[in-house]
């Protein structure tokens, strides 16, 4: 199923806990193969829709993105804007939501040192919990 917000999020995870079903977090599929025997479970796809844009000073700006969001589109975004820091990332496959996971990164950046926070949902308390840029 697609979700589009953290409560959607939370009730597709309950869903899947309440009736003991492996639960699979599907993102952009660039790096998938599924069996022909398919996937007795829950696939969650995150729609997430890109946040917000907030420039905080001369020397910086903060995006905040949705999980479910195509990285290059982010990456194209941000290069149109005039915004500096992940334009070497671009062409790269996936979605916002595995870029730190996977701390993407071309030409001499990634995108560990443009991360300032990740909002995640943590499945052994249920709840959503906010990452600094230590933790991530």
């Amino acid at each position: 199923c697609e979700v589009q917000g953290e409560t959607e999020i939370a009730e597709a995870v309950s869903f899947a806990k309440g009736r003991n079903l492996p639960l699979f977090v599907l993102g952009g599929g660039s790096n998938l193969l599924v069996s022909d025997a398919g996937f007795d479970g829950v696939v969650l796809r995150l729609g997430v829709p890109f946040g917000k844009c907030e420039r905080r000073d001369v020397e910086s700006v903060l995006l905040e993105v949705g999980a479910g969001e195509n990285w290059d589109d982010v990456v194209r975004y941000a290069v149109d804007c005039g915004y500096a820091g992940i334009e070497c990332l671009a062409g790269i496959p996936g979605d916002v939501g595995g870029t730190p996971v996977q701390n993407v990164g071309a030409y001499g950046q990634e995108v560990a040192e443009t991360i300032s926070q990740v909002r995640a949902y943590d499945l052994e308390t249920g709840a959503f919990i906010d990452l600094d840029h230590e933790a991530c």
